[in-house]
């Protein structure tokens, strides 16, 4: 039988289990508040980390705000270290920007010719009125370089205006401007152009006449004169420019021409002709002397 204490002891059982729930209660509550607290406060000591380590970070380590216009021009024309005013010269020739054009045409007049070279070629960039008309009076710069420069430039901008000036300029001596000729000249002032065959170098001649036989808005008997004209200085370096000519020549060309380019490249030897070897001529014979008294 068993005893009263021993009876007793479920009740007891009883009360110890629902006393450790009444007591886990409190603690499960502040076991959720703690979770939530930590859930809200993490990100936001993550953000104040950030802000903190954005403001230890150097001011140099930061991408600068790409400069704007007016400080390029500022830096320009300021006249400050010579890196600095290439730089923003530079810089103004990426931008492109046709407000510039004042600030760049009066750094073509610059004491340095680098500076000068980098502002010719931001307002051959921009192509607009003012900035061909002031490339085309760099053909006058007492740079050889430059004058060089703006030959070619023009061509690329369509200057057509410029062409009394290429013309000029080619019969002193800057052989870049016969490529831009070839790409802007009309077929009435080809003759003026034909004229300097013979007298420039014939590689810049060839470059124009290559600009030249290229273009559409130039009439077939035009390009077969030029064929002509070619043919009557031969060598070489012609018979190359005619093979690459040919070879380029378009389904539409005049059958005529195209048989006369062929015929012209094999009437022209790959290897140059060997001069005949002449023979020295004799020294005439010196007059035997007469002794004096023998008269």
């Amino acid at each position: 039988m068993d005893s009263p204490a021993r009876l007793a002891h479920p009740k007891r059982q009883r009360q110890t289990a629902s006393s450790r729930r009444a007591a886990g209660g409190p603690r499960l509550f502040v076991l959720c508040v703690s979770l939530a607290l930590t859930a809200v406060a993490t990100p936001l000591a993550a953000r104040a980390q950030g802000a903190s380590t954005r403001a230890a970070t150097p001011r140099a380590q930061r991408p600068d705000p790409a400069p704007t216009l007016e400080s390029l021009i500022a830096a320009a024309v300021a006249g400050g270290s010579d890196a600095s005013v290439d730089a923003a010269l530079d810089a103004l020739r990426e931008r492109g920007d046709e407000r510039a054009s004042e600030a760049l045409v009066s750094l073509t007049t610059h004491r340095r010719v680098g500076a000068r070279r980098r502002a010719y070629l931001a307002l051959a960039a921009l192509r607009g009125e003012r900035a061909r008309d002031a490339v085309s009076k760099g053909l006058s710069d007492i740079d050889g370089g430059i004058r060089s420069l703006c030959a070619r430039a023009l061509g690329e901008m369509g200057a057509r205006e410029a062409l009394p000036r290429l013309f000029l300029a080619l019969e002193r001596g800057v052989h870049d401007a016969a490529r831009s000729i070839g790409a802007l000249a009309d077929e009435e002032q080809l003759p003026r152009f034909h004229a300097q065959l013979g007298r420039v170098p014939l590689g810049p001649m060839l470059e124009g006449y290559g600009r030249l036989v290229r273009r559409t808005d130039v009439s077939w008997a035009a390009k077969q004169d030029i064929l002509h004209r070619l043919f009557e200085v031969s060598g070489l370096e012609v018979r190359g420019f005619l093979v690459q000519w040919h070879r380029e020549l378009p389904t539409s060309a005049p059958e005529g021409l195209r048989a006369d380019l062929e015929r012209s490249i094999r009437r022209i030897p790959l290897r140059p002709r060997s001069r005949a070897l002449v023979a020295p001529s004799s020294a005439p014979e010196a007059p035997p002397v007469t002794p004096q008294g023998a008269q």
